[in-house]
């Protein structure tokens, strides 16, 4: 059975904001025409990783031949069980490469910048990134945990138009701010302790 490795699609820059928050769950199973090439596409919602496949239309009668695993050269249909180790081994290989990612950054002293959109209302945020997020009319902050043992801090900015952003912290976290209209905002989250600066808008 051909497999299509092109067809393993997802925004790494989503992953390394989900980091190990990743949920991985089966999406849509379509039956393709036979001999075309297997397909997987991979989403993501959230914290959510949807994999949605397509697998080729076996041979009919006692002649069809099931493979065990997945291959470049085989035209038969294949396990569920070949698939799920597909899957398996894919997602863990994304969160591999998420982690060794953060701890190279870590290492060269870097802070990857993320560039959020409008529609990022509910973000999950990484400990030891940094996210910039245009106007917000509202922006509710969520955190992925951090290691274990180690202090986690999270930052990001936001722009305040002129109806002030409603900002939601996360429960426990210890101060808050007033947000004002056409303010910029940069927050530093600090092992649950809020420290931030702010400066007005250029031009009002």
């Amino acid at each position: 059975m051909k497999f299509n490795d092109n067809a393993f699609r997802f925004s790494f820059a989503e992953a390394v904001v989900l980091k190990e928050d990743i949920n991985a769950e089966v999406g849509q199973v379509v039956t393709g025409a036979p001999g075309s090439l297997a397909d997987v596409t991979v989403t993501q919602d959230g914290s959510r990783v949807i994999f949605d496949f397509v697998i080729p239309q076996g041979e009919s009668g006692a002649g069809a031949v099931i493979d065990s695993g997945l291959s470049d050269n085989s035209e038969n249909p294949v396990e569920n069980r070949a698939i799920k180790e597909y899957v398996d081994s894919a997602v863990s290989e994304l969160s591999g490469m998420i982690s060794s990612v953060g701890e190279m950054a870590e290492m060269l002293g870097t802070v990857p910048e993320y560039t959020m959109t409008a529609e990022a209302v509910s973000p999950l945020l990484a400990p030891g990134c940094y996210y910039v997020f245009p106007e917000m009319a509202a922006l509710e902050i969520r955190l992925i945990g951090g290691e274990s043992g180690k202090v986690s801090e999270y930052r990001f900015r936001f722009t305040s138009g002129s109806t002030p952003t409603v900002l939601t912290l996360p429960a426990g976290t210890v101060g808050s701010i007033d947000i004002q209209a056409d303010t910029v905002y940069e927050v530093t989250l600090h092992d649950g302790y809020l420290k931030y600066h702010s400066w007005a808008v250029s031009g009002t």
